[in-house]
C-alpha cells in the first residue's frame, strides 16, 4: 500500500456572463480555454494537495470521510473537514 493521496479543488463560476467581466478574467488566466456562445457556468479544477506515506492522515480520511472503507474512489471533503484535519495536525 503506497498511501499516496491527492486533494483536488473545484471552483464553480455560475452565471458566467460577458457583461460582468468574468469571461475576460477567466480567459486571461487560462488562455487555452476556447469559449463560444453563451456559457452559464465554468468549472475550474486543480490539484490542491498531494502527500504520501502519511498513514495518520490516510487513516483520518478513511475514518472520517470514507466511512471506514478504503476503496480509492473520489470523496467529497468539505472546507470544515479540512479545517478539522489542519487543527488535529
Amino acid at each position: 500500500m503506497g498511501l499516496d493521496m491527492f486533494l483536488d479543488a473545484k471552483l464553480y463560476l455560475s452565471e458566467f456572463r460577458e457583461d460582468n467581466g468574468e469571461r475576460e478574467k477567466i480567459l486571461e488566466m487560462f488562455p487555452e480555454i476556447k469559449l463560444t456562445g453563451n456559457v452559464n457556468y465554468v468549472e475550474l479544477r486543480f490539484q490542491a494537495g498531494y502527500w504520501r506515506k502519511a498513514n495518520a492522515i490516510h487513516a483520518w480520511f478513511c475514518n472520517n470521510i470514507m466511512d471506514g472503507v478504503d476503496d480509492a474512489r473520489p470523496m467529497l471533503v468539505s472546507r470544515d473537514d479540512l479545517k478539522e484535519l489542519r487543527h488535529l495536525c
